[in-house]
């Protein structure tokens, strides 16, 4: 294996489905807690992480690590409101074309615009739905 100071680089593998553990929701505040892929650094390892966000009147997603040690892009957003007990799909926004949280893909550059692909990609579906 190379030092983390040459290659920094690691791709998950998950082989099964995998199981993410949510903290209880909060009884008095909603909050946002996010999944988010994590590269460790100084392991050279990559996997799914639940970051819990602080439960507020004004929830926020929690602090991207993006450091020496940590690179992280956070795939989803999940809505926990005050008391809940359980998460439905009307909870989770997907981040993954948010280029401030995520985007395509995270590098030594800032990122990549995903807007241009988008916007050729819904043009190309647009097209499709007409022609069908």
């Amino acid at each position: 294996m190379h030092p983390p100071g040459t290659y920094w680089a690691a791709f998950p593998h998950l082989l099964a489905n995998t199981q993410l553990t949510f903290t209880d929701a909060d009884g008095t505040n909603p909050r946002w807690d996010a999944v988010a892929l994590t590269y460790d650094k100084n392991t050279n390892t990559a996997g799914l992480e639940v970051r819990t966000g602080t439960a507020s009147a004004s929830p926020a997603l929690p602090e991207l690590r993006r450091d020496d040690d940590y690179d992280e892009i956070f795939l989803y957003r999940i809505t926990r409101p005050r008391g809940a007990t359980k998460i439905s799909a009307d909870n989770i926004v997907d981040l993954r074309l948010d280029s401030t949280c995520c985007g395509l893909m995270r590098d030594t550059m800032d990122g990549v615009d995903t807007g241009v692909m988008n916007a050729a990609f819904t043009a190309f579906l647009q097209q499709i739905e007409t022609e069908l």
